[in-house]
């Protein structure tokens, strides 16, 4: 618990686009190094060095912007009609959907969800500093720029890099171990919402975007929890729309298997619902993921514990 920020991202080669780069470009770079989130940053005097920090783009924006892109009127350029949703595209629209959504600047979208504003932090905040920031009441900060006194960036500490690091020490916790998954306070931007496996994928984000969600649950026809939906599965449809339109149940495994020589996208991790805190932690730690579903006895859905609803229980424990 004694590290600070600078040693927790010690060593780190920070990815990173330019305000005037592509949403395609981006969408390359998050593909090559897995990643599910990139700062935009104004180049200093030479073309390849970093220099100010503008913002982030992530999934979640390429979510929101999708849902504008996806439901902008456009018109055949042949004269065969207008369409105003993705649904109900002929492939020239589809194509020029894409097209718009790909050759946009990155700095055009980055928080275009509002829920990913820039948060600075120095890097001689230690961990306990770092817990309360990330466990605020009111916000929902998944994560941060390390900047140095200058505020020049030093690196990007996300929710799941802090929670590996102290993975240990919590385990000592008692407060931790006593916790129940079923009785953790649930923030609102992590509530409960399921879609059927036979919806398709491009609704499903829709739902997704109108419920400021950066996941869903996937069930089948009784009830029964099947995938899980994250943003972060939206990076492999982005060069073809097309696929948008499969069942989300096609649409994971398309999209999935597309992921060769990396880990797999965020898929379906639960727990029962008198399962610890602590067991919780290990369950996201081992499976990398940012959230777990909390089941009942037939498997269905009650619940879901997000890295946000943990770091607003742990802010409660170190600051007591």
């Amino acid at each position: 618990m004694n590290k600070t920020a600078q040693e927790l991202v010690r060593g780190q080669q920070v990815e990173w686009v330019r305000p005037d780069d592509l949403v395609d470009q981006a969408l390359q770079k998050m593909a090559k190094h897995d990643l599910t989130a990139l700062p935009v940053l104004e180049p200093s005097a030479g073309e390849s060095t970093q220099g100010s920090i503008k913002g982030f783009v992530d999934v979640l924006d390429l979510v929101a912007f999708l849902a504008t892109v996806g439901t902008r009127v456009m018109t055949n350029p042949y004269g065969a009609g207008e369409s105003r949703s993705l649904a109900t595209d002929d492939i020239a629209i589809l194509h020029r959907r894409s097209k718009e959504f790909r050759i946009t600047n990155t700095v055009e979208i980055s928080d275009f969800c509002k829920r990913n504003p820039l948060h600075k932090v120095n890097q001689g905040m230690n961990v306990k500093d770092l817990i309360r920031f990330f466990g605020k009441t009111n916000d929902y900060i998944h994560r941060v720029a390390v900047v140095d006194d200058n505020h020049n960036l030093v690196g990007v500490l996300t929710q799941s890099m802090l929670l590996r690091c102290i993975h240990n020490d919590l385990a000592q916790l008692k407060e931790v171990n006593d916790v129940k998954a079923d009785s953790l306070r649930m923030t609102e931007v992590n509530k409960l919402v399921t879609v059927p496996a036979d919806m398709t994928a491009f609704d499903a984000f829709m739902k997704m975007h109108q419920e400021s969600l950066s996941s869903l649950a996937v069930v089948s026809g009784n009830g029964e929890i099947f995938e899980n939906l994250s943003a972060t599965d939206l990076k492999g449809a982005l060069t073809d729309f097309k696929r948008l339109m499969l069942p989300v149940r096609d649409y994971l495994a398309a999209t999935r298997a597309l992921v060769l020589g990396k880990k797999r996208m965020e898929g379906l991790v639960h727990c029962d619902r008198d399962q610890s805190l602590a067991e919780v932690v290990r369950l996201i730690g081992e499976a990398r993921v940012h959230r777990v579903y909390v089941v009942d006895e037939q498997r269905k859905p009650v619940g879901v514990v997000s890295l946000t609803d943990i770091y607003h229980h742990l802010q409660s424990i170190v600051s007591a």
